[in-house]
């Protein structure tokens, strides 16, 4: 009867503490994780419109032939991929006339819409820009679509997310450390304050219970 008692609150205490931890730890992972996709979305956004703005004053400004040469010079930008599409979902700025439409439909929903758009692909967070067509636009695309291109900046996440996994594991590996010694001193102070008290009890009533020899 003891040994069960002692087991029953043991495993309580235990599963509390565990409890406790997981949750902790759970959310603190979901609330890391919400942040570098806010962070990260922010970040994308501001260099894809800084980008957009530095394409659009070339094409306006300078011809074409400047403009691939901005965008390999963008193409450097080290953590980003920059890829400019054409109304046709194809490659801008290359000559391939024959080259299939890329199969993206978050780009033809931007080209079809003209809204800015973020989506992810795996660890792949994209963000698309609308080119416009602008009256500035119209000594060269005249009776064009009202859009003319579309800017797509990537960027991995998956150093970040590895990165907070490792985290999560270090908050485990810790949890589980506390959990043990909490446990510990909590099955102690238990084991003082209520088993030992209760054994006396126990051991009082059986005494009790003896017939009386005189």
């Amino acid at each position: 009867m003891r040994e069960k008692l002692e087991l029953k609150i043991v495993i309580m205490v235990f599963l509390m503490l565990i409890v406790g931890v997981a949750v902790a730890v759970s959310m603190s992972f979901r609330i890391e994780r919400e942040d570098m996709y806010s962070v990260s979305r922010e970040r994308l956004a501001d260099t894809a419109r800084l980008v957009s703005k530095s394409i659009e004053r070339s094409m306006v400004e300078a011809d074409s032939d400047f403009t691939k040469i901005l965008m390999d010079e963008l193409k450097t930008i080290s953590g980003f991929e920059l890829n400019v599409f054409n109304s046709q979902r194809r490659e801008a700025f290359v000559f391939m006339p024959d080259a299939e439409p890329v199969d993206d439909k978050v780009l033809e929903s931007v080209i079809s819409s003209g809204k800015e758009t973020v989506s992810m692909d795996g660890m792949l967070l994209n963000f698309y820009i609308p080119l416009n067509n602008r009256p500035e636009c119209q000594e060269c695309h005249f009776g064009e679509a009202n859009v003319i291109g579309t800017i797509r900046l990537s960027i991995s996440l998956e150093k970040e997310y590895n990165k907070i996994v490792r985290f999560g594991v270090i908050m485990g590996i810790g949890g589980i450390v506390a959990v043990v010694l909490i446990g510990t001193i909590l099955w102690l102070a238990l084991r003082k304050s209520v088993v030992t008290p209760l054994k006396s009890l126990e051991g009082a009533a059986q005494r009790m219970a003896r017939p009386y020899v005189p």
